[in-house]
Order: C-alpha cells, then structure tokens, then sequence
C-alpha cells in the first residue's frame, strides 16, 4: 500500500524551513526538533530526504511522542534519490586553526568560546529589576529575601540576593528565584548554552533543579549538565544545555524549596548570575566524547585511544577535560596535518539517533547512522521495525551520570554503545536487512534485569533477527534476559551474515577489558528458567578474536535452544566460551552440547570478504546448506526457495 494512503507524508531537508507545511518535498521541515515537537497520527510518514545530513545544530536525538496502530503505523523513511539521508554527532576538526599546540606533542580543541550577556540584570545592580523571588505554601517560611549589600553576603560589590529560610516547605516549587516575564531571555534553537552563577549558604544542599522555559515548555528537552552543589564558601554552579526551539520568551526558575532544598535555619546567598550561548555551532563539550575518528574518507580510518588519566604518550591518545571541555590530542605534528585534514569527534550525547519509550507500531527504514553514541534504541515497545539501516562507529560514550557537569572528574568505570539496543518489555520486534558495523558494544542488542536499572517481571516475545549483515562489533548479537518473574520467548536469529566479532574501532579500548577477551558473534547472558522457542539458523559466523559463541551460564540455555544449520570460519583458539569454561573446537562443541549437530565448520567462500561483498561465491558450502524458517526473501529482496535456502543474508546469485 503506498504510504500516501495511510496518512499524511511529511517531508524533512536540511535546506528546509521549520515554517513550511512540510507536507510536500517544495515545502520541507528542517530540524529534527520540529519532528520532536510534533504528534504524529496512525498512518503518517517522516521522510528525510537523501543526500542530506543532520550533523551539528541540525542533528538531534529523535524522541516520537505517538504510536501508531495496527495497518497503520507510523513510518520514518526517506525520499528523492540518492544516498540515504544520514544522521550523526560528529563534529569535524579538520582545519590547522582548530587545533593549537600546548607544548610537546599536545595539541588541543573545542572548549568554551561565549558570546554576550542574556540576563538583564545579572549582578543585582540594578536593584532587582528583571528578579522574582516566593516563598510560599505547604508552610514554606522566609524570614528574609530580597537584595542585600551587607558585607559578606555578595561576592561582588556591591550586592547579591539573600534567602533566610525558616521552613522551606514541602516541594521544591514553594521557594524560587525566577526571571520576570517583563525580562525574557532569547534562545536560539541547536544552540548551545552555559549559565553560571556563584552561592553559598551556612548549611551546604544541593540545589533541586533550575527550570529553561518558553511558555510552559522545557527549552532543554533534558539535554542538559549542572553542578549544583552549594557549600559554606562561595562556589561556582554550572547549568549548560541545548535549546530545542527558537524563542523571544524564555524564562530562569531556580527551585530552592522542599526537603532537597535549603535546609531549614540556612541562610542562602546568590549572586553573579551569567547566561550566554556558546559560540561553537557544533559543540561537542557538554558531554564526554565518544570517540575520535581519524583518515575516515581514506576508506581505512583508524581511531585514537581513550586515556582517562590524561597522561598521553603515544601517537593518537586523547582526552577531555570537564573544567575546560577541550580535547586534548598526542600528534607529532599538527593533527589536521597528520591525519590529512580528516578528523571526526564523536559528541558523547548520551541519547541519539532515535529513542523510543513506550510506543507502539513504528517503521524506521533506509536512514544510515553514522558517528553516533547509538543509533537507536527503546523501552517498553512493541510492534516495531527496523529495516534497511546502516550503522557504524557508534558508541563508546563513557558511563556516568547524564546531567554531571564534572563527568565524575573525568573517571567513569566503562563505556557502552552500540548500533540497535532494547529492554524492558519487547513484544513483536523486528530488525531486518540492515548492515551494521564498528560498534563499541553490540551491533543488536536485548537486555534486562536490575543490573541494567530496569527491575523485574518484563518480558521479551517476538524478537526476529534476520537477514542482516553485522560485523566489527565486540558482539554481533548479544541478549540476555533476567529478574524475577521475567520472561523470554520466541526469539529468532536467522540468515544473518556475521563478521569480524571483536575487531571493533575500540578493541583494547575498553576500560573493564584491556585485553580483548569477552567478545563473540554471539553472546549470551543469563536467561530466565521459563524460556522458550528461542531458535539461532542458517547464519554465517565468520572469524572472531576471541571465540565464536559465549554462553554465560550453559545450564540455563541448553534445554531453550534450537540452533542449526549454521556455518562457522575463521574461529580463533577458542569455538565457545561455556560457563566458564570452553571448547577449542566445533567439533568439540558439537559433541559436548548436542548442539549445531547439521552446522558447518567450512570457509564461507564469499564473493570478495576485502570489499565486504559477502555474496556467496560459487562451489560455497553455504549454498542449498541452510533450512526452511519461514522466510520468503533475503537482505537485496531476492527470492529465498522454501526447501534448501542458503545460509546467511545473501542467497547465491550465480
């Protein structure tokens, strides 16, 4: 059915304008922040269009606020011809002037450039024009608020403002210092922002939340870091965020009240406020970066290497610093010069590409992915698709709390990411005909259980993986399912061709594996007792560096699985790692788990494995070698014969 029948087509291109109708290719939206301030209906399709590339103030997570319904879902797609429209974080500092030399062979980039004042009357000067203060309800008490110019209570002279709190209520609203609406501040939308100002009180809390607002409506979509904390000396609090709309209107709420708020007898003294946008269109400081991407357009790009300490001293190391946001690089020479004026870096934005959390009936098709913490991920979802995509170099993003101005001072115990991720309650998910790789973590993944924050009693029913072709990951697959009262069921894993599992862009990179070991085409966490119909065919495992096939805990997948008619090459010393334990060879693993038992253990013979070109060549053992699991066409659409299919995602074309 075409998708004009089932609703209405909207059409998005960066040469766009968020005020056209964006209902035909002449009159195209723009930004990915329209399309997250927009509801769409059952039936509607979000067409990007080919060719172009949302990167820097363009790019964005994507958040849909609808589901669709059954036969009519809602579709994110492309138009026009060309390639695939792409969507990244990657900020490009190719230039000699981006980068400057700190002596040695450190060179630096990025950090924070601000442009002029927002606030009217940041310092309190002029008495308290353009402030509001309350202290109200749920029995909130201030014996005093307003300006004060006693000595001690303003770290500039000659003013700052005071609270003396004799009860701060029940919720962080009953005590606030706000903007007045007569003194808006403007935003720009992609733009980013940094808002400081200096506190201290006689009893040291953390301040509850500070509020960006436009008309009611967050202006962060909670993109956003801060550092809070007030202590008995004055001290530096941080707020930088990224606007998600254009706007005349916006106004500053900090929340002081509640029990999280100004203790009770404190006194509370602020003063020195600045906001101002940061100049840098593609900025790439308020989050830890993922990664740095080196000779990318040589075809053969290589990555630098994370130090968190920050001692560099080896071509290609690198960090970042909270207190500045820089880079800071170890090069020879001027790195735009010593990676031929191609470096990538990969903004840390802990949610991009697309997240989706508790929607339904939702098509995501020919969209590429590129340079990305993720290129998608859910929670709670059912009735989904993924289809046609590429992915790669995702992940990487460090592990630590989303909203910490200091990033933990720079340490963080991992770092996670990958291409497509799921948990939570799955129903009827689909990931299909896409080509995925270089990913830090996993290329597909499905988790749960309370080590992954999402608890007990979800279930995972439903999942189809298949005709994909997925390499370049520390695991091509990973699943694992666990938490009391949790479930998983009809799981299917066929015709995908699998490559290259653990020689990622971050092999050796990751902070709690050094040395590569884990890594698997497949992985297998835990499963929970009641799992059934969970089915691994007809795929194509070639080479891996550290073992083909890694079960957690073998006792409870041995009675759960269906796997078969799978061919395995390339194996490294190890065929599988088992519960702790391993099996040098297939043959080995064959015997031991009465498992793979009409699989192979053969060279593939694809067309050319240098050029990725994983057809099938001819005389392949994975010819007429795989079994009948339903499926009628494979990764280009071809026709899949019914009795005696090929192995993996492409059938022979002789």
């Amino acid at each position: 059915m075409p998708l004009k029948a089932w609703g209405t087509l909207y059409y998005v291109s960066t040469a766009g304008d968020d005020a056209n109708s964006g209902t035909s290719a002449s009159s195209p939206w723009k930004t990915i922040f329209k399309l997250n301030q927009t509801r769409f209906v059952p039936g509607d399709s979000i067409l990007f269009k080919r060719g172009d590339i949302w990167d820097g103030e363009n790019a964005a997570p994507i958040m849909p606020s609808t589901s669709g319904n059954a036969g009519k879902p809602i579709t994110w797609g492309a138009y026009g011809s060309g390639p695939n429209p792409v969507i990244t974080f990657a900020s490009r500092r190719n230039k000699l002037t981006d980068w400057t030399h700190e002596g040695g062979n450190i060179w630096s980039t990025g950090g924070v450039n601000l442009g002029g004042e927002l606030f009217v009357n940041p310092d309190f000067s002029k008495d308290s024009a353009g402030w509001y203060d309350q202290c109200t309800g749920s029995g909130a008490n201030c014996s005093f608020m307003g300006r004060t110019t006693k000595k001690g209570e303003y770290d500039v002279s000659p003013v700052g403002y005071k609270f003396t709190v004799v009860d701060h209520g029940a919720v962080p609203g009953n005590i606030q210092l706000h903007t007045a609406s007569g003194f808006p501040l403007s935003f720009t939308q992609g733009r980013y922002y940094q808002l400081t100002f200096r506190a201290k009180s006689t009893k040291s809390f953390n301040i509850p939340a500070l509020l960006l607002r436009s008309d009611g409506a967050d202006v962060t979509s909670g993109m956003f870091v801060q550092s809070l904390q007030v202590g008995t000396d004055w001290t530096t609090c941080n707020f930088m965020f990224r606007a998600d709309r254009t706007t005349s209107k916006g106004s500053f709420n900090m929340l002081l009240g509640g029990s999280s708020g100004i203790p009770n007898g404190a006194t509370f003294l602020v003063d020195s406020f600045s906001c101002r946008e940061i100049e840098a269109r593609d900025f790439f400081g308020m989050y830890y970066s993922s990664n740095l991407i080196f000779d990318f357009s040589s075809g053969a790009p290589i990555t630098g290497k994370l130090v968190q300490s920050g001692a560099l001293a080896n071509q290609g190391e690198w960090y970042q610093s909270y207190k500045d946001r820089k880079i800071r690089l170890y090069s020879k020479t001027n790195p735009a010069t010593q990676y031929g004026n191609d470096i990538i870096i990969v903004n840390g934005a802990p949610r991009s590409g697309f997240w989706v959390r508790g929607k339904k009936f939702h098509v995501f098709q020919d969209i590429e992915f590129f340079a990305l913490s993720s290129a998608w991920n859910g929670l709670d979802f059912s009735d989904i698709i993924i289809q046609r995509c590429k992915a790669s170099f995702t992940g990487g993003i460090p592990i630590l709390n989303m909203h910490d101005f200091r990033w933990n001072g720079g340490v963080f115990p991992g770092r996670a990411g990958g291409a497509v991720g799921a948990t939570g309650n799955i129903a009827k998910w689909d990931v299909r005909n896409n080509d995925f790789s270089q990913s830090y973590d996993a290329n597909i993944t499905w988790e749960n259980g309370k080590w992954r924050g999402w608890g007990d009693n979800k279930k995972a029913d439903g999942i189809w993986v298949y005709n994909n072709i997925l390499g370049m990951a520390h695991y091509n697959i990973e699943f694992g399912w666990n938490g009391s009262g949790s479930s998983m069921s009809n799981i299917h894993i066929y015709n995908n061709t699998l490559y290259d599992a653990g020689y990622e862009w971050s092999a050796g990179q990751r902070p709690d594996e050094s040395t590569p070991k884990e890594d698997a085409h497949i992985k297998c966490w835990n499963s929970p007792s009641n799992g059934t119909n969970i089915n691994i065919k007809n795929n194509i495992m070639d080479r891996a560096r550290s073992q083909m096939l890694y079960f957690s805990d073998w006792r409870q997948w041995s009675g759960i699985l269906a796997m078969n008619n799978n061919l395995y090459s390339n194996k490294p010393a190890s065929f599988a790692k088992v519960s702790g334990g391993s099996y040098a060879d297939f043959a080995d693993w064959q015997a031991a788990t009465v498992i793979d038992t009409v699989s192979l253990y053969a060279d593939p013979l694809f067309r050319s494995r240098a050029d990725r070109d994983f057809h099938l060549g001819a005389g392949s053992p994975a010819i007429f070698a795989g079994a009948d699991v339903g499926l009628t066409v494979d990764y280009e659409g071809k026709a899949i014969p019914p009795v005696n299919p090929d192995i993996g995602a492409l059938q022979h074309n002789p």
